[in-house]
């Protein structure tokens, strides 16, 4: 028999996942689209991505979206108790959906990406870092301001050098070559003056966009045992450690037996950190049990979205191939 589908979204900043699934847990529809971040785009704008993405996802399973029993949108925006109410408004005046509507942020479904849970925390590490834990009582998520980020480390590293505080390295060497600057000294004046100087080259277009990726060379230079690149990731998995620590907390749990998903496409990329992490996790966390999401975060969206609806959802559920990692 037929109980209808639930809803999935991960909307993210720089795009948008949406799926149907079956109260059996089959997936009927995935479709993808640009992103829904809520502090950077336009209500109307959303709600265009939105509707469209459902229209879509609706004519591939061949439903109606009054099918629709339940859904769950994890947006990128959302962070603070205040944005929920405007999501939801703009959700529910211009998609028309009926059912419980869940709405958190995109961090909140990798709690559910291998399976539901009333507790747990997650740790994502992307362009930036959320951690995010939820007891039975109550839940707790924070951006970790106080923690610089791996990218944030790597410049100290380099501008250290370039300053004198610290002796080249082959590390350092390395990532001046690679960002394509003759020596410290021109890494550190095109930085800080190319903008604003005439006469100081600026750091051109293609190095800016490998200083983007500097969070991937570090990692690769760990895993190749360079001793700076290692001090850089283990530092680095400290502060991710100590965040969870902090959420699970705040939540009002213990933190033993709990289980900490690792997700975002740096901790699932860095092997190293990911070990790093894991060994200064269970230090501060005797019992914690860390371990990588298995599948893509829409999967968790669709099981939150199926216990609101049905209260179970079976234990083979929803494991197409196009759902994994």
């Amino acid at each position: 028999m037929n109980r209808g589908f639930v809803l999935g979204v991960d909307g993210g900043g720089t795009k948008t996942h949406l799926a149907l699934a079956t109260s059996d847990g089959c997936l009927r529809a995935m479709v993808a689209g640009k992103g829904t971040n809520l502090e950077s785009q336009k209500p109307a704008v959303i709600i265009g991505i939105l509707s469209g993405l459902l229209a879509r996802a609706c004519k591939m399973a061949g439903v109606e979206r009054c099918a629709v029993r339940a859904s769950c949108f994890a947006m990128s925006g959302v962070d603070i108790h205040e944005d929920i109410p405007y999501a939801r408004k703009i959700i529910t005046s211009g998609l028309g959906l009926s059912g419980p509507i869940k709405i958190h942020n995109d961090a909140f479904i990798a709690l559910f990406n291998d399976g539901w849970r009333d507790s747990g925390a997650v740790v994502t590490v992307g362009t930036g870092h959320k951690w995010l834990a939820v007891g039975r009582k109550r839940e707790f998520m924070h951006d970790g301001l106080v923690f610089p980020g791996l990218h944030d480390l790597a410049l100290e590293e380099l501008l250290k050098v370039a300053e004198g505080y610290t002796e080249p390295s082959a590390f350092s060497r390395r990532m001046f070559r690679r960002f394509g600057f003759s020596s410290p000294e021109d890494f550190i004046r095109r930085w800080r003056y190319g903008g604003s100087r005439e006469y100081v080259k600026p750091i051109s277009a293609p190095a800016l966009k490998r200083l983007i990726r500097i969070k991937e060379f570090v990692g690769s230079d760990a895993q190749s045992g360079d001793p700076v690149a290692r001090s850089l990731v283990t530092r680095y998995a400290g502060f991710l450690a100590e965040g969870v620590q902090v959420a699970v907390r705040q939540a009002g749990e213990s933190g033993r037996g709990l289980t900490v998903v690792m997700s975002g496409s740096v901790l699932a990329g860095i092997i190293s950190l990911r070990s790093a992490f894991i060994r200064r996790l269970t230090a501060l966390i005797p019992g914690a049990v860390a371990g990588p999401a298995r599948f893509r975060p829409i999967r968790g969206a669709l099981v939150y979205a199926a216990h609101q609806a049905w209260g179970d959802m079976p234990p083979d559920a929803l494991t197409e191939k196009v759902l994994r990692y």
